[in-house]
This record gives structure tokens, C-alpha cells and sequence, in this order.
């Protein structure tokens, strides 16, 4: 099976969702004028144009003027027309339709003498139901958005790619206007987003994972949360396992340093004073010690039949008595200097 994008598989899951209602479908196409839409004026009038190489966006287009106005529109294919066409496929309206599409969706309001003139960004009435507002942004997603996720750590996908790096969801636009307007609604449903610009784009951004997560499940991409979802469950785990191997390792680590220092204590006690005129106690264990350089506080509490604490306390008295001794031997060596 061929693998699609993680973006491709959200989009997708976002275009199941087309508008049903009058007033999501106008929201839809407020979002399709600003991402895809241009007007097109010549002497006979001026027609809004939408164009994109997304076909199924191109045809989400079309259901949401259907729905608006019932009427025939056709999706028209650009492809073999020449090198210069930038988007394989096109929606045109008439004059007349370009005009009450304009105002309906909220691009165009009256303004001085009843001329039309360009809302700043889109009218508020257009995204204030929540319905609406999503419609709206799954429609600017699809048509400019992309996102991404780890790999799977447990088990490869079949179906779903990712090209690595870390979690981010963006949507990157030509209006600084719309950007704000995205980065408003985002936030007013509870998954704020930031913005940046980026050559000479605006561009709408997340970059936390149980963001990322929660946008598209408001967005009604369901399969891409639960792929997500699973995603931050493994690496929540794998995380949880190398914090607790490294402090077992860091744990290790320092049982082999207190062993080693002890060792050496012993011989030096050994070589100076010697282990029999230690107490029974200490050079029980001191012997008990050199003999299991490795072992740790477990082994010599079961072996001594004492507490880990008396262990450590028994250590602690052969380690004072081996730095009293070496502290005596170069004492005595500053001495003979200074004769």
C-alpha cells in the first residue's frame, strides 16, 4: 500500500466534512476567496476565479455554491494547457454570481454611496456561530495549511507518512489580514496558535502536540488525533524508560565509584597497619569486600545479616580510617621536607 502524507490524510478526513447549511457553506467560501480566490476583470465585468491543484478542495468549492445558490458550476481542468497555468484546476463565476458571492460571503460591504468595497479581513457575522467558524478554518487548512508528526517509535505505519522532525501544524498565507482573522478564531475555540512571517508570508502556527491534537479533533480529523494520539502515548513511554534506564545507569554508576573507594581504604589499611588489628566487625566486612570488589549494599546485608544502613556505616568507618592514615603519611612527608 502506497503511504500518504499525514497532511494528505487530515485534509482528506476534513473534506468528508463539507458544509450542509447556508451558513457554514458561505463561511466555507469566505475561507476558499481569501486562500484560492482572485477577481478577474476585463470589459465585460469582473468574475471571482477560484484555482488550486487540489481537485476534491476544487469540487468542495462547487458543492458549497451549489448549496448556496443552486446553480450549475462546472470545475474546469487547466492541465495540458501550457507550462504557465499555476493550478491544475478552476472555478469561474459569472459576473452577477462574482457579486452576490462577494457580498454574501462577507469579502465585499456597502460602503460610501452604496458602492461595494473590501470588508478588512471577514465580516464578523460570517465565522460567530462555532459551526462556522470551524467550516471556515477547515477550509483554509485544506487549502493552505499543512502538518506533521514523529514517525511511530512501535510498529511502522502501512498508511500514513511522516517526514520526521517533530510536531507542527501551520497555515501559511499571503494576508497578514487573514492571518490575524485564523489566529483569532483558533483562539476564541480554545487552541491558541502563534504568527511569524516567512517569506513574505504569514504564517499561523502550533507546535504543541495536545494543541495540534485538540485543533484537529475540532476540525473533525479524528483519524489523524488518534493516529496522534497514539504517536504521543509511545513516546511518552519511551521517554518514562530512558529517564528510568538513566538513573539506574547513574545509580550504577555511583555504586561502582563507592566500591571502588572502598577497595582501595581496605588496601591501604591492609599495607599499612593491616586487617587483623581492625575490629571483628570492620575486618569481617573489609575481608567480605575484597573478595566481592562489585557487589552492592543487598549482597553484604544478606551475607553480614545487618541492615543496608549498618553496611554503609561500616564502610564509611574504613573509608575515615584509610584518609586518617594517607593524612599521616604526608603529614610526615612535609615534615622530613622542612629537616
Amino acid at each position: 500500500m502506497e503511504k500518504v502524507k499525514f497532511t494528505v490524510c487530515a485534509k482528506n478526513e476534513m473534506l468528508k466534512n463539507q458544509p450542509t447549511e447556508v451558513c457554514c457553506a458561505k463561511a466555507w467560501l469566505a475561507a476558499a476567496v481569501k486562500a484560492t480566490g482572485s477577481l478577474n476583470i476585463t470589459k465585460t465585468g469582473m468574475n471571482v476565479v477560484f484555482e488550486s491543484d487540489d481537485y476534491d478542495y476544487m469540487m468542495s468549492v462547487v458543492h458549497a455554491i451549489k448549496l448556496l445558490y443552486s446553480l450549475p458550476v462546472e470545475l474546469i481542468s487547466q492541465r495540458g494547457k501550457g507550462a504557465k497555468k499555476s493550478a491544475a484546476f478552476m472555478v469561474k463565476l459569472g459576473k452577477t454570481q462574482s457579486e452576490t458571492l462577494l457580498f454574501d460571503v462577507g469579502i465585499w460591504e456597502k460602503g460610501e454611496d452604496d458602492m461595494p468595497c473590501f470588508a478588512r479581513g471577514v465580516r464578523k457575522e460570517i465565522v460567530r456561530k462555532e459551526c462556522c467558524a470551524k467550516a471556515f478554518l477547515r477550509s483554509v487548512f485544506v487549502a493552505t495549511g499543512s502538518a506533521n508528526v514523529p514517525p511511530k517509535l512501535i510498529g511502522e505505519s502501512d498508511s500514513v507518512e511522516s517526514s520526521g522532525g517533530g510536531y507542527y501544524l501551520e497555515f501559511v498565507l499571503s494576508d497578514e489580514i487573514l492571518a490575524e482573522v485564523v489566529a483569532g478564531l483558533l483562539k476564541s475555540l480554545g487552541v491558541p496558535a502563534k504568527t511569524t512571517e516567512r517569506k513574505e508570508k504569514f504564517v499561523v502556527y502550533q507546535k504543541d502536540s495536545e494543541i495540534i491534537s485538540n485543533t484537529f479533533a475540532l476540525l473533525g480529523a479524528h483519524e489523524a488525533v488518534m493516529y496522534m494520539q497514539e504517536i504521543m502515548v509511545e513516546r511518552t513511554l519511551s521517554a518514562n524508560l530512558n529517564r528510568q534506564s538513566n538513573i539506574a545507569a547513574a545509580n550504577a554508576d555511583k555504586t561502582v565509584i563507592a566500591a571502588t573507594k572502598q577497595v582501595l581504604a581496605i588496601q591501604t589499611i591492609d599495607k599499612t597497619s593491616g586487617l587483623d588489628n581492625l575490629p571483628d566487625a570492620l575486618k569481617e566486612i573489609a575481608v567480605l569486600r575484597l573478595e566481592n570488589p562489585t557487589a552492592g549494599l543487598d549482597f553484604f546485608a544478606g551475607r553480614l545479616g545487618i541492615t543496608k544502613s549498618g553496611v554503609n556505616h561500616r564502610f564509611r568507618k574504613l573509608v575515615q580510617m584509610a584518609e586518617e592514615i594517607e593524612n599521616k603519611r604526608k603529614q610526615t612527608i612535609t615534615n622530613d621536607n622542612k629537616r
